[in-house]
């Protein structure tokens, strides 16, 4: 390859970690909405970059809660910020996509540099 990358970056939520988990746990408390799931989630995102471009660092678990009770609120649903925490739980354990393993290696093995960016706290990382 002519031009290749000296580095490759992945974000980590949905790129490498499978949501599933996550998305079941967070519809179930926006009504079973997933237009909601998915409007929580892009303003997560927003409200995360948001947060690290002003450098007032909040970590992916307080944006995604509160961010939930924001997005509840908007639609007519009831939701506290302990219920919230409790749905958004399943995103410190998320899995990793079926093909992630094996592709990180073979693009290591091709002799690529990888990171990863996230927002996570280093303590989701510890055992990963």
């Amino acid at each position: 390859m002519k031009n290749r990358p000296k580095l490759l970056i992945f974000d980590v939520n949905e790129t490498l970690l499978d949501l599933k988990q996550l998305e079941s746990s967070v519809a179930k408390v926006l009504g079973g909405k997933d237009e909601l799931v998915k409007l929580w989630f892009t303003t997560m995102l927003h409200y995360s970059l948001v947060e690290t471009t002003t450098d007032s660092y909040r970590d992916f678990g307080e944006i995604g809660a509160a961010v939930m009770t924001m997005v509840a609120k908007d639609h007519g649903i009831q939701l506290s910020m302990e219920d919230a925490k409790e749905a958004i739980k399943p995103i410190t354990s998320l899995p990793p996509h079926d093909d992630v393993k094996s592709g990180l290696q073979s693009l290591k093995d091709a002799g690529y540099r990888m990171i990863t960016l996230t927002n996570s706290p280093r303590r989701w990382w510890k055992h990963r």
